[in-house]
């Protein structure tokens, strides 16, 4: 073998070796990686240091709370939208509205603390509320708001001027309908109404019309609605004489109790007046008069709600005068008083001559 076949017999032998010598350092680098990913305290291992260096986004997620809850109007259960709602946690404050349906939620707020819930809409009074929460869980806070306005009727008869005690007072608005409460006779205040807006006011009562008005709540004392219901039920009055003659021009008055009160009109030519009472269940005295007729009244049954009732009465003529008595006097008087006046008119004479 020659001088240059030995060189590059060795020279292989060279590139072999050097990579022989590549092939086990790999592998003991690798050998070494994985004995240090065994290792306590290597990254991704069970050292608590390491959690606590780098904490995850669960595990901050399970500090947080939410608050959520509905807001209702305290007299109708109607939810209230739009309301405002304003929670304060030591010196963190979030705000947030109701929607459609009165509902609200406030997400992501710190854990373990109190809270103060205010809710306010106008026009009612606003409510705060207090709640604790603890980590990673919801509070439910549902509000009742309570309107600041009232509504006050005096509800009296119509015909007799005397008040209604048993009334139904309602008034209906853009949260529900709110109902009245008897204070005092004939009086009814509407408490808890929300003071913005209009509201449609009614009152019924059995045996009168029913009275619908709008009205507008009022804060405080407020004024007072006058509501004077009218009956729903007919007195068809017939004035005639005792001989079945029917009377025109009659008047007619009405008496329940000690109240009474005289219809508006007189009897047609047929002798009748309709006159409108209220249907309660009572009875009346119907009483009518006539010139050159004694006057008379007679009673009814009860009279019940939207009846129409019918009810004679008979005027007596008036009692006959003896005319020739009446005559008789009337001669004496004007003689006694012609002989009188002769006498003086006779003796101024003869005092003058």
């Amino acid at each position: 073998m020659s001088i240059g076949a030995r060189e590059r017999s060795r020279f292989r032998v060279g590139i072999v070796l050097i990579a022989l010598a590549l092939v086990v350092a790999s592998a003991v680098v690798s050998s070494a990686s994985v004995a240090a990913v065994s290792q306590p305290g290597a990254a991704g291992g069970d050292d608590p240091r390491s959690a606590t260096l780098t904490p995850t986004r669960d595990e901050s997620a399970g500090n947080e709370t939410s608050i959520a809850g509905t807001v209702t109007d305290a007299e109708t259960g109607e939810p209230i939208s739009n309301a405002s709602v304003t929670v304060i946690g030591d010196s963190q404050t979030d705000e947030t509205t109701t929607d459609s349906e009165g509902a609200f939620e406030l997400a992501g707020l710190p854990g373990d603390r109190d809270y103060a819930v205010t809710v306010e809409k106008r026009g009612y009074e606003p409510t705060t509320e207090t709640t604790t929460v603890p980590a990673g869980e919801t509070a439910t806070v549902d509000v009742s708001l309570a309107g600041v306005g009232s509504i006050a009727v005096a509800v009296t008869d119509a015909h007799f001027d005397e008040p209604i005690e048993s009334a139904t007072v309602e008034a209906t608005g853009a949260r529900g309908t709110y109902s009245g409460v008897r204070v005092s006779d004939g009086t009814y205040r509407i408490e808890n109404v929300p003071s913005r807006g209009d509201y449609e006011l009614r009152v019924h009562a059995t045996g009168y019309v029913e009275d619908r008005r709008t009205v507008s709540p009022s804060t405080g004392e407020g004024r007072v609605e006058s509501i004077a219901l009218r009956g729903d039920a007919v007195l068809e009055v017939v004035v005639e004489t005792e001989d079945g003659e029917l009377i025109e021009n009659a008047t007619v008055s009405i008496t329940r109790d000690e109240a009474a009160f005289d219809a508006a009109s007189t009897t047609d030519d047929a002798g009748t007046l309709a006159v409108t009472v209220p249907g309660t269940g009572e009875s009346y005295t119907v009483a009518a008069s006539a010139p050159a007729f004694e006057a008379s009244s007679v009673a009814t049954g009860a009279v019940e709600s939207e009846e129409t009732a019918t009810v004679t009465v008979a005027l007596p003529a008036p009692l006959p005068i003896s005319i020739s008595k009446f005559a008789t006097a009337t001669i004496v008087a004007v003689m006694a008083l012609t002989v009188v006046a002769g006498s003086l008119l006779a003796r101024t004479s003869r005092s003058e001559s």
